[in-house]
């Protein structure tokens, strides 16, 4: 690090408040993944609401996130503002079996095209539209924070029918714990 600050010019700054996602966002990251903050961080900024969708096969999620792009086309959104994420990699994800969407892998460099990544691989990015797609569970906590506060406005997620059931365990213990 003083090599680093020796040759270099950047800035230290803590940051305090959550400024890149919606409150909307905030209140979800909170329910599926337990991470409880004082009021002070999350943002207040309100948005939509988080859009989940639950399906009970690959079909079908498929032809939802065909739904969600045409939806996001038909509202003028523009396609860089737009990316996929998933658990999996694109040959073994529902985004590898749409038939009229072309989705780019990421890149900096990408323009004009709606963009998939693994969850993995999109830690410390964002965009203003992000759709999760393959989610079967809600295990692991650490990926669904990364997954679910990479969006700065809107967030869809297409679950399955078991994934459902989970998140509605973690939003009564949410509820019941206040």
């Amino acid at each position: 690090i003083d090599i680093v600050e020796e040759r270099t010019s950047f800035i230290r700054f803590r940051l305090t408040v959550n400024c890149r996602n919606t409150k909307q966002i905030c209140d979800e990251i909170e329910t599926v993944t337990g991470f409880k903050s004082s009021d002070d961080i999350w943002n207040k900024v309100d948005g939509i609401p988080v859009n989940y969708m639950s399906c009970s096969s690959d079909e079908e999620a498929c032809d939802k996130l065909e739904g969600v792009l045409s939806g996001l086309r038909s509202n003028h959104i523009p396609n860089e503002k737009i990316t996929i994420l998933s658990p999996r990699r694109k040959e073994n994800s529902i985004v590898g079996m749409l038939r009229n969407s072309t989705i780019q892998d990421y890149s900096i460099s990408c323009k004009n095209r709606v963009t998939f990544c693994t969850i993995q691989g999109f830690k410390g990015l964002e965009n203003s539209v992000i759709i999760l797609t393959d989610i079967d569970n809600y295990s692991s906590s650490q990926l669904m924070y990364v997954a679910l506060s990479r969006a700065r406005t809107a967030l869809y997620v297409i679950e399955s029918d078991k994934a459902r059931k989970e998140y509605l365990n973690l939003a009564r213990r949410r509820f019941i714990n206040g």
